[in-house]
């Protein structure tokens, strides 16, 4: 009935690296397989070189700052102007008359335009100093590249400035030759 010289079925012995080579069936790509995988013969193509990393941007710190101070310089002049005529010119009509009257009250008029003129001192010696420092730092700009276009602005703001504030110091300084004295 059973045979024992029959054995049960077993797998197949594994086949050696040079028999499977031999004995397997040439496999045939597709057109799509073919286009994606690499032909060996062909010497793989050398990677394109890469672009030049760009430079870095030149830093524009020194011309910018140059241009904002010598902005805030002229519009310092501008706000303080404004504020100086309208200060002076609502009360000053009021002063002349207290002071033609004889009246005490004048004294507080004389104290606004006391603290109108120790303004105008701090805005003009302040902003003298900031127009050098812009105009320097303009000049900086110009010379080492770094923001030349805004530094040129600043530059010519703050000759400005300071051609503005050299004219008032020398017109006060000869006031005396003006009024006759």
């Amino acid at each position: 009935m059973s045979d024992p010289q029959a054995a049960e079925p077993t797998a197949p012995e594994p086949a050696t690296v040079a028999e499977s080579a031999v004995a397997a069936e040439p496999v045939v790509a597709t057109p799509a397989e073919a286009s994606a995988a690499p032909v060996a013969a062909e010497p793989a193509a050398a990677p394109a070189p890469a672009a030049p990393a760009p430079a870095p941007a030149k830093k524009r710190g020194v011309g910018i700052w140059a241009f904002v101070l010598a902005l805030l310089v002229v519009l310092g002049d501008i706000v303080f102007a404004v504020f100086a005529a309208a200060s002076l010119v609502g009360s000053s009509q009021q002063l002349l008359t207290a002071l033609a009257s004889g009246d005490a009250g004048a004294l507080a008029g004389i104290a606004g335009f006391a603290a109108i003129a120790l303004l105008f001192v701090v805005v003009l010696f302040g902003g003298l100093v900031l127009a050098g420092v812009a105009a320097l730092l303009g000049i900086i700009a110009l010379i080492s590249g770094r923001g030349r276009v805004i530094g040129l602005f600043g530059l010519l703001l703050a000759a400005a400035a300071l051609t503005w504030r050299i004219m008032l110091l020398t017109a006060g300084l000869n006031i005396g030759g003006i009024v006759g004295s």
